[in-house]
């Protein structure tokens, strides 16, 4: 016979945010009928463990109904006679009287023990648990018969004998079985009896609360399972209209009543009518009661009267109210107020049933929570992502410029040594400014900008380039990549030096992207770059950078899609996102590129680089 106040604290166990199964377990582990329901739902032996694990795998959308469905079940079997509610709490104490005897005499697994003693006074059965079916095929056996049977047994005969008021006759079975002196059983006892106590002072059951609840339990369960429709409504103000039909249609049938529904706005600073009628009123308001249930968290009366704030005299008279009470919407004590519920009171008879209203509060605010944390979730999520990367990205940089330090230092070392071949110089001079290169990228890399700022277009800051040395000493560095590919590389430059005022990083990067990807596209072919002064586009002046091969020209899907990284079909390190860059560096640069290309007979790249002298 489960009482309603463990019914009514199995509620609060169950709907717990986050959940603890610990808790829930322990309080299970008091009342045998919701007990063997669950362990007979989950296929579960008498195992506290085994029970945790199983719970705790259990689906999020599969254990709210399964709880409610487990209260409903024991709800409509139990009375509220206090004859129950003693049997309940003898039938505790016996549990705990059992693991006590258990723990004195060492035996394996004495939680195990109690709740198997527990669920066999109350003959509850359960297949996948032999123990169990054994205590009860023996139960009632005169004592004289189980001076040998497993302890087990003979400890459950005498938890069986116990009677609070009367314990002689589990003492004189613990003599007979146990050999236990009376003082020793006397303390056992003693210790039971506190242990249970313990747990229910833990637990929070009050069993004088019993008679109580007996009304307020089916509005609760009623919440429990209406409410459910509330999950379904879209998150987010864009879900208020269907939040607040649907709120009026459980409010009448929950409580014969449609109450007010205000909810913050985004902000967190304004009170608004989830059905758009009525007055908005700021959370800051120095006149407005139900502003200060809001910011309090407390119940708050008020009534129609004429130094009250309008705006609440307002919803009164929407409510066709002379008094109103006003409670919090929030998850629980300590949780934010997501908004308050506006309840119409009787001056006579207050508020049918303030509890079952407080409960549908808390599940309202659940779910304003939820839709919340849902919106929250994905910038939450980006931020752990971002700090990750830019941990990473700071180690793995650190890691590459070590041996570029090492290979700088060498080529240093190697200039020195062949100062009498300038040739080789200048190439080891062109290696060392190609090092210094990466190591700047590396440092770009490593500076993973904060949101706002990832957002914001690139500004490249401009310096004076002089373009035509540029490009003589990438066509330089290309002459061995030429070479290997059997092509000829050349570098048509005007007589004067032309020079830019632009980023001299993004043109070497375009540059680079541009030649490697003509010198890749064929063998034996030819390659020129060309710079053109004087170029103009939408009236601006600049410069041409142009990058001109022999080869088979651009497929129609790739010239398509120019700025989309692409699938490369050269293979190997080949990421196909070469061209993608050099869309990118161009726009950054506030340029243009065009592209020719003809099947057969190579492409031309043009690049408009503006002056901004």
């Amino acid at each position: 016979m489960t009482p309603l106040v463990v019914i009514d604290r199995y509620l609060d166990a169950a709907g717990m945010e986050p959940f603890d199964v610990e808790r829930f377990v322990r309080l299970l582990g008091c009342d045998a009928d919701l007990l063997g329901r669950w362990l007979l739902l989950l296929g579960a032996d008498a195992s506290p463990a085994a029970l945790g694990t199983r719970l705790a795998n259990l689906g999020p959308a599969q254990f709210p109904e399964l709880a409610i469905s487990q209260a409903l079940a024991v709800l409509t079997t139990s009375g509220g006679t206090r004859m129950g509610m003693a049997r309940w709490q003898t039938a505790l104490t016996s549990s705990w009287l059992a693991q006590t005897l258990a723990e004195a005499h060492d035996l394996p697994e004495p939680d195990a023990i109690r709740w198997r003693v527990l669920l066999g006074l109350a003959g509850v059965n359960l297949p996948a648990d032999p123990a169990l079916t054994e205590l009860q095929s023996f139960r009632g056996a005169r004592l004289e018969l189980l001076e040998d049977a497993d302890p087990v047994l003979r400890i459950f005969a005498i938890a069986d004998a116990l009677d609070t008021y009367d314990p002689a006759p589990a003492q004189q079975a613990a003599v007979t079985l146990l050999a236990m002196q009376p003082v020793a059983f006397q303390a056992c006892l003693r210790r039971a009896e506190a242990r249970a106590l313990d747990v229910m002072q833990h637990l929070d059951l009050d069993l004088d609360e019993d008679l109580e609840l007996a009304e307020s339990l089916w509005v609760r369960l009623r919440i429990g399972l209406l409410g459910r429709l509330i999950a379904d409504a879209p998150s987010g103000t864009a879900g208020w209209p269907e939040l607040a039909m649907l709120h009026a249609g459980l409010g009448r049938m929950l409580f014969g009543t449609e109450p007010r529904l205000l909810l913050l706005d985004p902000a967190g600073s304004t009170l608004c009518p989830v059905d758009g009628h009525g007055p908005r009123i700021a959370l800051d308001s120095a006149t407005s009661l139900i502003a200060r249930c809001a910011r309090l968290g407390e119940r708050i009366e008020f009534y129609d009267q004429v130094d009250a704030a309008v705006a609440d005299r307002q919803l009164l008279r929407q409510l066709r109210a002379d008094a109103a009470v006003c409670l919090p919407v929030r998850a629980g004590p300590g949780a934010r107020v997501e908004g308050i519920l506006l309840v119409a009171l009787d001056e006579e008879d207050g508020i049918e049933d303030e509890r079952g209203l407080a409960l549908y509060a808390r599940e309202l605010a659940r779910r304003v929570a939820q839709g919340l944390a849902g919106a929250a979730e994905v910038p939450n999520a980006l931020d752990r992502f971002r700090q990750r990367e830019e941990r990473r990205l700071r180690e793995l940089v650190h890691e590459v410029n070590n041996p570029l330090s090492i290979v700088q230092n060498y080529l240093h070392i190697l200039q020195h040594s062949l100062s009498d071949r300038p040739k080789a110089v200048d190439q080891l001079q062109l290696i060392a400014g190609e090092l210094r290169r990466i190591g700047g990228l590396l440092g770009e890399v490593r500076q993973v900008p904060d949101p706002a700022e990832a957002l914001a277009e690139p500004t490249p800051a401009p310096a004076d380039v002089a373009l035509g040395t540029v490009v003589q000493r990438v066509v330089e560095m290309h002459q061995g990549h030429a070479a290997a590919h059997a092509a000829t590389l050349t570098a048509l430059l005007p007589a004067h030096e032309v020079r830019i005022d632009s980023d001299e990083q993004r043109i070497t990067q375009v540059l680079t992207n541009l030649l490697r990807n003509a010198l890749e596209a064929d063998r034996g072919h030819t390659v020129r770059v060309e710079v053109l002064d004087g170029a103009y586009r939408d009236a601006r002046p600049g410069i041409l950078l142009v990058v001109a091969d022999s080869g088979p020209g651009l497929p129609a899907e790739v010239l398509g899609r120019l700025g989309a990284p692409q699938q490369s079909a050269k293979g190997g390190e080949h990421a196909g996102l070469g061209l993608a860059i050099v869309h990118r560096l161009v726009t950054e640069l506030g340029g243009s590129l065009d592209v020719r290309s003809v099947a057969g007979q190579g492409a031309t790249f043009t690049v408009f680089l503006p002056n901004r002298a």
